[in-house]
């Protein structure tokens, strides 16, 4: 009929399908009847997708630029459909995505590009969402402009429903300083998100709970195995005592029944639980006495979203400990929902400007920019009483935090075997000026002090071993992730380059202990690749991680070259001058004949002579030890420039696959850059539209691969 909309959904993280769900409570109230499917569900004949007029997508974009895996099949056969095949159809896309990777929401491109190609035609312009700095600053304006576009796609008058409910009356009232203030004149009317009917319901008992799974038993993000516990056994601090950020190695054993089996590039996903603090103070904040409660969805109402709630008898703190985000920052709908349950109107009418379409400047800057958890926000309200069905109705899942392998073992699956994480300490401001740690981060080091069972030795020294007899037992919830997208070759021929500064090291560490004992096995012919490690930290003697493991792999062949950056050592000077020239001018003494007129050649800005300069020159540099060079800039980024030829000669006759790991917001695009600088002055690329174009193909091949976080 001319009330109906399909609603697809591609989600890789669960965001799109969340998104796509909430238009669907929200389409019912424009009288529209919609049908919500996940892109999966097509079979490849797409022979209901022909009969459809209108349809709203809306798709994620993973880490790599693609289309989540559950949408390749569908994006498959659609690249085999004939032309005008979908003529006829009307589509409106909702892309997500994160500037902090290189190609932002391409899924959505890729999507739309298809359906242009078989004739659809666009009803609605594409709104592309950043998870960089907020997902909902382009997600609400979308969705409050799709109603209309919808009207007149349909070619149907869809009545707005309870319209009088989303204009809130004037309201005079004193302005309160910093989040409080209301900042929108008192003659304004507000827009504010249209509410569905609840779905959780909580009925408080004095039975005593049942005992459940986590989060109900229900299935977790990129779950590759059971979740398992895993023990702790050892903890050290990588660190020097004096660095500004501490890393740690944490070590864990698995248990033999579990047959799990681990490659390069794999991570275990961590169960954390929220602090029992953060949860006494929320339910103190919300005035909550309860213990044991029953939870229930309405009837008839979809259960999805909502599968992480354990149902019937249950402890309400264990609930809120493991289920819940307690540390995320509200969405809109959430303060709308909250301003009902203030009691003070200075408080309700703040709450509903910043869940309002007027008070979106004021959302982004007070409560999206400043991080600002619901902790925060029933501070600063202190009238503000929701009810425990609220919050779960509206708190998002607690999702598990994932950690690299930084470790291989030859004796897997041979029963019990161990696992190492890495991981570095970001303490973080609050409104009240203290500083805290990240939630896992946090909980893990408070783990590792356990084990080591002294607190103050573990600051003090810099790598503590007890003995397993000395150490608690302390067993942690894990699963294992695959990393299908960042996979190390199988093949020892391959040549390949690995960039990853800080704890962007770990994968690399798992593979080139692989790589050892893949190279000790006897083989008819042995020709090996070149492998290259980019890596930096800020201080060689405070925070150089492994740098002894990592000199012994370039010691024994495994690792080619190693090249290091230091970016705060005081011991290696600051320049503006070009990296190569600088390192080579520091080493000059140690150069002998020819290096020392190619380094003159350098100097005086002969390009070509960087291409003559031969490993003899590298170990000069490299502090005595062969193939290895310590501060060839002071970013990793900076590192490549310097090496330009050799990467240039490695990408263009030898087929190598980069590998990037660490930090999206800075490194990665940094890194990104670096190789287009080095396509173009390589001559490898004519401009630098062609360099990422050639990077893209790079993505496409399998051979520009990245495992990198904000």
């Amino acid at each position: 009929g001319g009330d109906r909309v399909l609603l697809l959904y591609a989600s890789q993280t669960g965001q799109a399908e969340a998104i796509a769900r909430r238009i669907q409570g929200m389409s019912l109230g424009h009288n529209l009847k919609p049908d919500l499917r996940c892109v999966s569900s097509f079979d490849d004949s797409f022979k209901d997708l022909q009969t459809e007029t209108c349809i709203v997508v809306i798709v994620s974009t993973t880490d790599d630029g693609l289309v989540p895996e559950k949408a390749r099949r569908f994006l498959r056969s659609l690249r085999k459909a004939p032309d005008l095949f979908l003529s006829g159809l009307r589509y409106a896309i909702l892309g997500l995505g994160d500037t902090n990777y290189s190609n932002f929401c391409n899924g959505s491109r890729i999507l739309e590009a298809r359906f242009e190609a078989l004739g659809a035609e666009r009803f609605y312009e594409t709104g592309c969402a950043d998870d960089a700095v907020g997902l909902e600053l382009v997600v609400e304006p979308w969705i409050e402009g799709l109603w209309q576009a919808l009207r007149d796609c349909l070619g149907s008058v869809m009545a707005v429903t309870g319209k009088s409910q989303h204009i809130v009356p004037p309201l005079g009232a004193p302005a309160v300083e910093g989040l409080t203030k209301c900042c929108l004149p008192s003659s304004v009317e507000l827009t504010l998100p249209q509410l569905k009917e609840p779905t959780v319901m909580v009925e408080f008992t004095k039975e005593p709970p049942v005992e459940h799974a986590w989060q109900g038993g229900s299935s977790l993000p990129f779950q590759d195995s059971d979740v398992v516990e895993a023990t702790l056994i050892s903890a050290r601090m990588l660190t020097s005592s004096d660095a500004v950020r501490e890393t740690w190695e944490l070590t864990f054993q698995l248990p033999s029944e579990a047959k799990i089996d681990f490659k390069p590039g794999d991570s275990f996903g961590f169960l954390c639980p929220n602090r029992n603090s953060d949860v006494q103070e929320l339910m103190a904040q919300i005035g909550c006495t309860g213990s044991t409660c029953s939870i229930s969805l309405s009837p008839g109402k979809p259960s999805k979203g909502f599968e992480h709630l354990p149902k019937n008898l249950c402890d309400l703190k264990w609930v809120l400990k493991t289920c819940c985000d307690l540390r995320g920052v509200p969405k809109k709908v959430f303060l709308r929902v909250l301003a009902d349950h203030a009691s003070d109107e200075k408080d309700r009418r703040r709450l509903l400007e910043l869940s309002s379409r007027e008070g979106a400047k004021d959302y982004a800057n007070f409560v999206l920019e400043s991080r600002t958890s619901l902790f925060s926000i029933l501070t600063a309200f202190p009238s503000c009483k929701p009810s425990v069905a609220v919050l779960l109705e509206h708190l998002p899942r607690l999702m598990p935090r994932y950690y690299s392998v930084c470790n291989w073992e030859p004796t897997q699956g041979q029963g019990s075997h161990n696992f190492k994480i890495i991981y570095k300490m970001c303490p973080f401001s609050t409104p009240k000026g203290t500083k805290e740690q990240g939630l896992c981060t946090g909980w893990l080091t408070s783990l590792a002090e356990d084990v080591t069972n002294s607190k103050s030795l573990v600051k003090e020294m810099e790598n503590l071993r007890l003995a397993q007899s000395e150490q608690r037992k302390c067993v942690v919830p894990v699963y294992l992730r695959r990393n299908v997208s960042f996979r190390f070759p199988e093949l020892l021929d391959f040549p390949i380059i690995m960039i990853g500064p800080g704890s962007g090291v770990a994968p690399f560490l798992s593979y080139l202990q692989w790589r050892r004992e893949a190279m000790r096995a006897p083989r008819p012919e042995r020709h090996d690749g070149e492998t290259w490690l980019f890596t930096g930290c800020r201080h060689r003697r405070l925070d150089f991680l492994y740098e002894a493991e990592l000199e012994l792999l370039v010691r024994d062949g495994t690792l080619s070259n190693l090249v290091v950056a230091f970016s705060r050592d005081p011991e290696f000077k600051e320049t503006k001058e070009d990296p190569l020239t600088t390192l080579m001018s520091e080493h000059s003494c140690d150069l002998q004949g020819s290096e020392k007129c190619a380094l003159e050649m350098v100097s005086s800005g002969a390009e070509q002579a960087k291409l003559d300069i031969d490993c003899s020159l590298r170990s000069a540099i490299g502090d005595s030890k062969p193939n290895v060079w310590l501060h060839a800039g002071r970013y990793v980024q900076d590192c490549l420039r310097t090496c330009s030829s050799d990467v240039a000669r490695l990408l263009r006759k030898q087929g190598a696959v980069v590998y990037v790991c660490g930090d999206a917001r800075g490194m990665a695009t940094g890194v990104r850059d670096a190789l287009v600088d080095i396509l173009v002055r390589e001559g490898d690329a004519a401009s630098v539209a062609d360099a990422l174009t050639s990077l893209k193909a790079m993505q496409k091949e399998g051979r520009y691969l990245q495992d990198v976080w904000t």
